[in-house]
């Protein structure tokens, strides 16, 4: 592998890192079944018949988010629940619908503006929840391995808020019951709960697919006890096609297989209703550890 020092980008979520794409070599040469070379290969071909291939990519997405239900839904739409849907007929580049979702856009313009890429314009293009962006144009590697970074941006945008619940939330105690994720916005204090009410709502905001999971987690040491299973709660972000535990409590955004999951819940109506029978559940609940032969 031969790192492409043209391509080089610095993190946005850590600028002392910058990832680097590369060409892979095989026994000294270009190998011809990597993706980089094989588009190099035909740029070199549009060059030799006297043309240079550019590319400006306008990538269309829709932001979903799950329901109590677990069901996909538009994440940004002003529709009623329950009634006449729509109430509206489809929408082009609607500028209310645009101002609507920029707490969804505005970290994302930020990062993608200080990347230097040329944003043109972000915009709700032909539906609820449907949006478009636009680059400027540059070389086809480029804009290839601009792709590629944007979907490790993602991620990191999702790593980053688990950080920041973990720091934010600065009185960690059990004296909370539950609270909504503005109340631990405004607060700043709770436990686990709440940290996973607060990392989902930002979640949320962000356009990400977002749920809270229930369960057991392993604790070398609780109230006293050693090696126990003990309730938590935590949270789940649907990252390049799956599900990703994140855990705002314990600052972790790689979870370990030290926990069970009982339930999950978008808990978008701020209620406990799906946790009550899951904490009556774990009362009643006894583990037993097989060690496999």
């Amino acid at each position: 592998m031969v790192p492409d020092l043209d391509s080089v980008f610095i993190c946005p979520w850590d600028k002392s890192m910058a990832i680097i794409f590369a060409d892979l070599f095989w026994e000294g040469k270009p190998y011809n079944l990597c993706p980089r070379q094989a588009l190099k290969r035909s740029m070199q071909k549009v060059q030799d018949a006297g043309y240079k291939g550019m590319a400006g990519i306008e990538p269309e997405f829709i932001a979903m988010k799950y329901n109590e239900n677990g069901e996909p839904i538009k994440a940004m739409d002003s529709d009623p629940i329950k009634g006449i849907r729509p109430r509206r007929q489809a929408f082009g580049y609607d500028v209310e619908h645009s101002l609507d979702s920029m707490h969804f856009f505005k970290e994302l313009i930020d990062i993608l503006e200080n990347l230097g890429w040329n944003l043109h314009d972000v915009v709700a293009e032909g539906a609820y929840s449907q949006f478009e962006l636009d680059f400027h144009y540059t070389n086809l590697l480029e804009m290839a391995d601009r792709l590629v970074f944007l979907r490790i941006l993602l991620k990191e945008i999702a790593k980053k808020l688990t950080k920041f619940v973990f720091r934010y939330m600065t009185n960690k105690n059990y004296g909370v019951g539950f609270a909504t994720a503005s109340e631990v916005a405004r607060n700043k204090e709770g436990d686990c709960t709440e940290h996973s009410m607060l990392l989902a709502a930002l979640g949320r905001a962000l356009g990400i697919p977002t749920r809270v999971a229930t369960g057991l987690v392993y604790a070398d040491e609780f109230e006293g006890e050693k090696d126990v299973l003990v309730y938590h709660m935590w949270n789940q972000f649907y990252l390049d096609d799956e599900w990703v535990n994140l855990d705002a409590a314990l600052g972790l955004v790689k979870c370990p297989a030290d926990r069970i999951t009982f339930t999950v819940d978008s808990m978008q109506e701020d209620t406990m209703d799906s946790v009550i029978t899951v904490m009556e559940l774990i009362n009643n609940l006894k583990v037993r550890v097989q060690i496999p032969e």
